[in-house]
C-alpha cells in the first residue's frame, strides 16, 4: 500500500537526447501534481508456427513509453519543451519563446513510489513533451495538463533527486487572468483552455529504442466560456466575418489576441496569440433557464502563439 506523501515526482532537461545530465538540477513541475499515466509499451507481436494455434512466442518490436501529468502552474520552464526553443532574455528581461523546430528538448523524470516495504523509482528518459495545455477556470488555480512520450525508462530502489526546486513558487489562479480579442478585454471570463501542440515525435531507426526526437507541425486552440456581455455583438461580428451575416468566400479575417497570467508577487506569465479566428461559436443557457445568463462558447483556431515570462524564479537549467 502506499499512503500520501509516499510519491516523488520531479524532472531535469537531458543535454541531448538520451544523454546523462552530470550535475542535474531537480524541478517540481508545479503544486498538486497527479500523474494521469505512466505506460510502457513493449508492442509485442505474437508468433505462431503452421501446426499449433496457439502461439509460441511474443517478440518485442518498438519500445516506446507515454507519460501524462496534470498540476497546478508555479513556473514556466515547461514552456521551452512546448516551444521546441529554449527561452530569450532574462535578468533582468522577461524571458521570451517562440516555436521552434527540428531536434526537440529532452527531458529526464523521476517517478517514485514508497510502498512501506520498498522504494520503487521509474526514470523515463528522453521524454519529449508533445502537448501543452494551459487552463483557467474560476474559482480555481491555472491547472496544466503536459502529455510525453518518452524512448526509454529505467528502474531505481531509492529517489534521486535531492533538493528539488521550483516547490516555493506559489500556482497562479484566476483572478491573476485576463483574456482580450482584437485589443477588448473579455468580461465575465468563466474558463479559458489553451492547448499547444508542437507535432513532436520519436524517430526510430533499426534499434529497439528511438535515437531520435523531431519537431513536427504546430497548432494552436482555444475553448473559451463566458456570460455575454457588451462584448458579445463583437464575438458574433468575428465569428460571421462580417458585420451582419456569415461570409460567402473561405475567407475570415484573423485578429490578435492576449492571454495573460498575473500573480499577487508581480510574477507574469502571457501568450500573444495571432490570426484568432473562431472555428465554433454558440450561445447557451439561453432563457428562460435557472439563471438566465447567456453563456457564450467559442472555439478559438489560431495561427501563431508567443509566450513571455516576467519572473523572479531564474531558468533553473540556464
Amino acid at each position: 500500500m502506499t499512503g500520501a506523501g509516499t510519491t516523488s515526482v520531479a524532472w531535469t532537461r537531458e543535454p541531448g537526447f538520451l544523454d546523462s545530465p552530470s550535475d542535474p538540477t531537480y524541478v517540481h513541475a508545479g503544486r498538486n501534481v497527479s500523474v494521469n499515466d505512466l505506460e510502457l509499451n513493449n508492442a509485442l507481436e505474437r508468433s505462431r508456427l503452421a501446426d499449433d494455434n496457439e502461439a509460441v512466442e511474443s517478440i518485442a518490436q518498438n519500445l516506446e513509453g507515454a507519460l501524462a501529468l496534470e498540476y497546478d502552474l508555479a513556473h514556466p520552464w515547461v514552456l521551452t519543451d512546448a516551444f521546441v526553443s529554449d527561452p530569450t532574455g532574462g535578468d533582468p528581461d522577461p524571458y521570451e519563446w517562440t516555436m521552434g523546430r527540428g531536434q526537440m528538448p529532452t527531458s529526464r523524470w523521476y517517478i517514485g513510489v514508497d510502498t512501506f516495504s520498498n522504494t520503487v523509482e521509474r526514470v523515463p528518459k528522453a521524454a519529449i513533451t508533445t502537448q501543452l495545455q494551459l487552463q483557467v477556470s474560476l474559482n480555481s488555480p491555472v491547472r496544466v495538463t503536459q502529455t510525453l512520450v518518452y524512448a526509454d525508462e529505467e528502474k531505481n530502489t531509492s529517489m534521486t533527486p535531492g533538493t528539488i526546486v521550483g516547490g516555493d513558487e506559489s500556482p497562479y489562479v484566476y483572478h491573476g487572468g485576463s483574456f482580450s480579442v482584437d485589443g477588448t478585454t473579455q468580461k465575465k471570463m468563466q474558463s479559458g483552455t489553451v492547448d499547444i501542440t508542437n507535432g513532436g515525435s520519436l524517430d526510430q531507426g533499426w534499434n529497439r529504442k528511438a535515437v531520435d526526437a523531431v519537431a513536427g507541425d504546430a497548432d494552436y486552440s482555444m475553448n473559451a466560456t463566458k456570460i455575454a456581455t457588451e462584448e458579445t455583438s463583437d464575438n458574433v461580428t468575428l465569428a460571421y466575418g462580417n458585420s451582419n451575416a456569415p461570409v460567402t468566400s473561405s475567407g475570415i479575417d484573423g485578429v490578435s489576441g492576449d492571454l495573460t497570467l498575473a500573480r499577487g508577487d508581480g510574477d507574469e506569465i502571457a501568450l500573444a496569440l495571432q490570426g484568432v479566428r473562431p472555428n465554433t461559436y454558440g450561445w447557451d443557457n439561453i432563457p428562460p433557464s435557472g439563471d438566465e445568463r447567456v453563456q457564450e462558447g467559442i472555439e478559438f483556431y489560431i495561427d501563431r502563439v508567443t509566450a513571455s515570462a516576467d519572473v523572479s524564479m531564474a531558468d533553473p537549467f540556464a
